[in-house]
Formats: structure tokens, C-alpha cells, sequence
């Protein structure tokens, strides 16, 4: 049996056509995790909660095993994204601190 994952070289238009289901496992599989538990969660919840058939998860990955860290991952990638903002703005509210306080005291 061949995984997608195993390949070399996948061409362009697969990848982005296999993309949405390889996302959409590993949105299901985070939920999951966090709301049953690692040990709790079997392939099949995964597959069920991405609509997908069990055997689509096992075309993307070996086991549970894979798909946790991936999962894990991706949560990171997401929040990094997300957070871009929120550390502009602490940046922002940092520079403008330091200004005020430059004022108050005096400083220039």
C-alpha cells in the first residue's frame, strides 16, 4: 500500500486537490483530542468528525501516532497566523508605554 505522504514528488494540482481532506482531518483530530483526550480518540472518531471514510485517514496516515503531531503542527502554524496580529499590537502598545512614560517623566 502506497500513502500520500510516502510520495517524492506529488504534482501540484494533487496536493491542492488532497489538501482540503488532509486539513480537514487534522481540524477533526485537534477537536477531538482536546475534547476526549489522545487515548480516547480512535481513527475512526477522527474520520467520522472530518467526514471522511477511515481508510481516506489511514491514505494520509500510518496511525494515530502520525496524525498527532501533524495535528499539533498545524494547531501551531494557526496560531502563529492568529497571533501575528495580537504581537503587532502588543508592539504597538509596548512603543506607546514607553512613550507615555517618556512624557510623564519627563524624558526625551
Amino acid at each position: 500500500m502506497r500513502f500520500i505522504h510516502e510520495e517524492m514528488k506529488v504534482p501540484e494540482k494533487i496536493a491542492e486537490e488532497t489538501r482540503p481532506k488532509r486539513d480537514a482531518i487534522l481540524d477533526a483530530a485537534r477537536t477531538l483530542f482536546a475534547k476526549q483526550g489522545y487515548e480516547e480518540t480512535t481513527i475512526a472518531d477522527i474520520a467520522g468528525a472530518a467526514g471522511v471514510a477511515v481508510g481516506t485517514v489511514y491514505l494520509y496516515f500510518r496511525n494515530k501516532h502520525e496524525v498527532y503531531p501533524s495535528a499539533r503542527l498545524m494547531d501551531r502554524k494557526e496560531k502563529q497566523t492568529n497571533g501575528q496580529y495580537a504581537r503587532a499590537e502588543a508592539r504597538h502598545n509596548s512603543c506607546s508605554y514607553r512613550a507615555t512614560e517618556r512624557q510623564r517623566t519627563g524624558e526625551t
